[in-house]
């Protein structure tokens, strides 16, 4: 498999590129043409096997939609609640505030792959743009909590640039076109901290072929971003940009750990907000997780309290097992198993991660997230 060089490299995930359709893991359904039409879901049920993004709203249906590139949601009714605190519109009754459903925050996580694989290489540079302007337009006005999760825990390219490969100053011998790779870090007792090594801990020193091989500068020492840090935009580039590496694909096992109570107390404290809706975007080149789809899930929902509607997921990962694929190879008969994962989810969404553009999947998972917020009070 040839690499290129991605410009951003790797910044984060989620492309549009079918129109929506209903069934459950069997189900097939999955246009590839150029032009999909949009297509409404149930709430019950969705389109596991294709690379629509097919969502669901919390008490009715959701549209998924692309069209030359361009997501789009069809608006859902408000969900009622029975708090007093604040009608369908999320309104406070005593004040006449305008509150947003989950409470005015969102938890986002990537969970991406360093992989060489072509068309992920490819798209990932592009993408990025996009998921910044989604970040400060549709979830604008939202107190943003924004962490980048590496689907291998171990730090750098271990098999490829170990230390004894690696010159105190120079870069990796096996990286020859990307100089940058940052050797000096190896030999530097006080340069790497544990969590740089935690499978689920947030990226904060993203290193492999063409990453940002800089310790990005998140304020206060976080390992996650807030909407309103200066430099927001540019340290959500530093820490996406994770490079080409020789790790393992571990994305659903990272996001577990991620928001287990071990790592939520410790490398990354401060991220999960029991009130916040929790917005995941996740993408896989070749999963070797442990466990199973179902126990990914729960480990997920039992980190929001076991609410559905206070979770969004979107998955990317191979689509040959649709009708219609976008990736190229002989159809497989079992959808992939983060497809799985995501369509656990009342709120679960699927792609392709061969398309050619993942922004308009980010958008599409982020306007979900609005109308949940939208919907009524959560926690």
């Amino acid at each position: 498999m040839s690499r290129v060089r991605p410009a951003l490299a790797l910044a984060l995930a989620l492309a549009l590129a079918a129109c929506g359709s209903q069934g459950d893991l069997s189900a097939t359904g999955f246009s590839g043409g150029d032009d999909p039409s949009a297509a409404t879901t149930e709430a019950t049920t969705t389109a596991a096997a294709s690379t629509t993004a097919a969502s669901t709203t919390a008490a009715s249906t959701t549209a998924a939609s692309t069209g030359g590139g361009e997501a789009t949601s069809a608006a859902s009714d408000g969900v009622t609640t029975g708090d007093g605190l604040k009608d369908d519109l999320g309104e406070d009754t005593d004040t006449g505030v305008v509150v947003p459903a989950c409470n005015g925050k969102i938890d986002v996580v990537f969970v991406l792959p360093s992989s060489s694989y072509d068309y992920y290489a490819q798209a990932m540079p592009s993408s990025l743009p996009a998921f910044v302007e989604t970040m400060t337009t549709t979830l604008a006005g939202f107190d943003l909590h924004v962490m980048v999760l590496d689907s291998d825990g171990a730090w750098g390219s271990p098999n490829l640039c170990p230390k004894s490969k690696c010159p105190a100053d120079g870069g990796c011998p096996n990286f020859p076109d990307d100089p940058s790779f940052p050797c000096w870090a190896l030999h530097d007792d006080g340069a790497l901290a544990k969590c740089d090594e935690t499978l689920g801990a947030g990226v904060t020193f993203p290193a492999g072929e063409w990453a940002s091989n800089v310790r990005c500068p998140l304020p206060e020492g976080r390992r996650f971003l807030r909407g309103d840090d200066p430099d927001f935009a540019d340290n959500f580039l530093c820490v996406a940009t994770l490079g080409v590496a020789d790790g393992w694909d571990e994305g659903p096992h990272a996001l577990m750990r991620a928001v287990s109570a071990d790592l939520d107390l410790g490398c990354n404290a401060g991220f999960l907000r029991d009130d916040a809706l929790l917005l995941v975007l996740l993408i896989s080149v070749q999963d070797y997780s442990e466990y199973s789809p179902p126990v990914w899930a729960k480990a997920v929902l039992e980190a929001k309290g076991g609410d559905q509607d206070k979770v969004v997921v979107t998955a990317l990962s191979s689509d040959r097992s649709a009708d219609m694929p976008i990736c190229p190879g002989d159809k497989v008969d079992e959808p992939h198993a983060i497809f799985k994962f995501a369509l656990e989810f009342d709120h679960g969404a699927v792609g392709s991660f061969c398309a050619e553009d993942y922004g308009p999947y980010f958008e599409e998972a982020a306007t979900r997230a609005v109308e949940l917020c939208d919907g009524g009070p959560q926690g």
